[in-house]
């Protein structure tokens, strides 16, 4: 007995009935030829029914129902997380239009004190004078003066003698008369002297509060770059995270791969086709198969696509939704063993790394060298201040997020300065036990809040199943809640009390009435309650754990609790757990903001 007369024989026990007439006239067939004389068709033929046997299985069936539910979960969870950031988005438009608002009253209040300053000042100047004058001689007396004050102050600016005492006119041997003027002029210039240092000075006032005013405006305009450049920055790692945190979510629950799309020629585009992240294939209309290996050859795809087309657009809304995705997937294709050794190498020599400040997030997986680190080239003293550089941007992530210590951190910091090895391994344990408190105290705070929140629901009574549960909400309120896909609780709490008692009481009364309606309702029990196998069950929380991935917290204590460590060793612990908890400070961070954001609207 063979596995293709085991096919056969399970294709011909089917019948035609259950696997189609195709395959059973190729398992007739294979009764008489050998296997290796069907041709590619006949084969695919077999395999597909194969395929459709294996997948009307219970396990296969059980695994699809729980990925369809699963999904759903998601989907839920997605829709809130929408509503949620729309609800948030309304509050900032909320308090920047109350802001623009406040802006606009202010300089309409300027300038009405302006118009109202401008109208005195004239209403001032066209007032009749004590001894008669006109407007226009007023007008013109004043425009003199003015004219003559200009004029003197340049006279002034100039710094000149008067003529008389530039050349002597008086008679040559006239001793006394030339004295005299020799005196007249010392003093002139001195009195010159005096009013160009002073009016040099205040020239040089004004200068340094003109420089003083660019440079603030300058200040401020950097200040608001750099502030949107920060956002900028903050919002693309917060999209890569969420389109990370959405594949890996699609990946759990997935049944079948999906196309990205279609181009105007009807080809057809995959990524992940197969389980595979190493292309973006491409089947034409007439069956041909390629693939976009490269990251230049999927760039040049996205700018090739039409955005005005139907299938491109749709097909460059799913490039885009997966740039990220496909970006990391090429990038670890390309890169060598030996180019992460080096680039381990060159973080290690000191070099200028990621500032963990940024708030961009590394990779999920952490790289592990694959030589050990005391056969990188590095200079010992480079890399203990290396880890010290780790160690102290690590307390100063620490601080931002309110972890305690005794004494405080910038005592801490100071110790690490001119210690041995063996008291920097000490302190990298110590900082990572604080973190790793850190970690456990939030995702407490957060179970609680879950249970308190899903203590509020009411349950949902086992003799209600889902379907019975939306038809009595689109009953009483007019809500279709199919497409919802809510849990059994969140339906219940939508419902008056004393409809779920009478729906109970009569769903009881039917399982009393009839035997056959009471297996059927046994059987729906059965359902129901694979269905809501983890309706109990606390929420999945969002996965900001310092060690996660390929991190795993005792093999690196294990790393530091030898005796004798080594300074490479202790510079790639603390540059790992620098990786590992730069994003978790960053959510830490982002969540106590909404916090106190919340906090602040409910006070108000």
């Amino acid at each position: 007995l063979n596995w293709p007369e085991v096919a056969r024989t399970l294709i011909l026990h089917g019948g035609e009935k259950t696997h189609g007439k195709g395959a059973y006239d190729v398992a007739e067939k294979l009764g008489k030829v050998a296997w290796v004389t069907l041709s590619k068709e006949e084969h695919l033929v077999l395999l597909r029914a194969l395929a459709d046997t294996a997948l009307e299985g219970d396990v296969c069936r059980g695994i699809i129902s729980a990925r369809m539910q699963q999904a759903d979960v998601f989907r839920t969870e997605r829709h809130e997380a929408r509503l949620k950031a729309a609800a948030n988005r309304r509050i900032v438009e909320k308090a920047e239009k109350e802001e623009r608002r406040i802006e606009r009253e202010r300089l309409a209040e300027e300038k009405r004190k302006a118009k109202a300053e401008a109208e005195a000042a004239k209403a001032a100047t066209e007032a009749p004078t004590e001894g008669g004058a006109s407007k226009d001689e007023v007008k013109m007396d004043t425009d003199e003066e003015t004219k003559k004050e200009e004029e003197a102050d340049e006279e002034e600016r100039k710094f000149e003698l008067p003529d008389h005492l530039k050349t002597y006119t008086g008679h040559p041997e006239d001793r006394h008369a030339l004295m005299a003027w020799k005196n007249e002029v010392a003093r002139a210039q001195a009195v010159l002297n005096a009013e160009r240092n002073e009016y040099e000075q205040e020239r040089a006032k004004i200068e340094r509060a003109k420089s003083r005013e660019e440079n603030e405006g300058k200040r401020k305009i950097e200040a608001v770059e750099e502030a949107a450049r920060r956002r900028l920055e903050i919002d693309e790692s917060r999209a890569r995270q969420r389109e990370i945190k959405r594949a890996a979510e699609d990946a759990q629950c997935q049944v079948r791969c999906r196309p990205l799309g279609m181009d105007r020629h009807l080809a057809t585009y995959w990524w992940g086709f197969g389980g595979r992240q190493d292309a973006v294939y491409v089947q034409s209309f007439s069956g041909e198969w390629g693939i976009y290996n490269t990251q230049q050859a999927v760039d040049a795809l996205v700018k090739a696509l039409c955005p005005k087309g139907v299938r491109e657009r749709a097909l460059l809304q799913q490039l885009e939704k997966r740039k990220v995705t496909i970006a990391d997937a090429f990038k670890a294709l390309s890169e060598t063993q030996e180019d992460r050794d080096r680039q381990l190498a060159a973080a290690l020599d000191g070099r200028p790394r990621r500032s963990a400040m940024a708030r961009s997030a590394p990779s999920m997986e952490a790289y592990v060298a694959t030589r050990p680190a005391a056969f990188l080239s590095c200079d010992e003293g480079a890399v203990l201040t290396f880890a010290r550089k780790c160690m102290d941007t690590m307390c100063i992530n620490a601080e931002r997020i309110g972890i305690q210590t005794t004494p405080d951190w910038r005592t801490f910091r100071n110790k690490l300065k001119n210690v041995d090895t063996t008291f920097m391994a000490e302190s990298l344990l110590q900082l990572e036990e604080k973190y790793y408190l850190c970690q456990v105290d939030e995702f407490r705070i957060a179970a609680e809040v879950e249970k308190i929140e899903r203590a509020k629901q009411p349950q949902a009574p086992d003799e209600l199943s889902k379907a019975t549960l939306e038809a009595l909400v689109l009953k009483h309120t007019g809500k279709d809640m199919a497409s919802w896909k809510l849990a059994r609780r969140k339906l219940a709490a939508l419902l008056p009390a004393q409809v779920i008692q009478e729906a109970v009481e009569e769903r009881r009364r039917q399982q009393v009435d009839s035997d056959e309606e009471e297996e059927e309702e046994d059987d729906n029990a059965i359902v129901d309650e694979s269905w809501n196998n983890d309706e109990n069950a606390a929420e999945e929380l969002t996965d900001i754990s310092v060690w996660k991935g390929s991190l795993q917290r005792p093999q690196w204590i294990a790393s530091l609790s030898t005796d004798n460590v080594s300074a490479v060793r202790i510079a790639y612990a603390a540059a790992t757990l620098l990786d590992a908890t730069s994003p978790f400070t960053e959510e830490i961070v982002h969540r106590h903001d909404i916090r106190d954001g919340k906090f602040v609207e409910t006070a108000a």
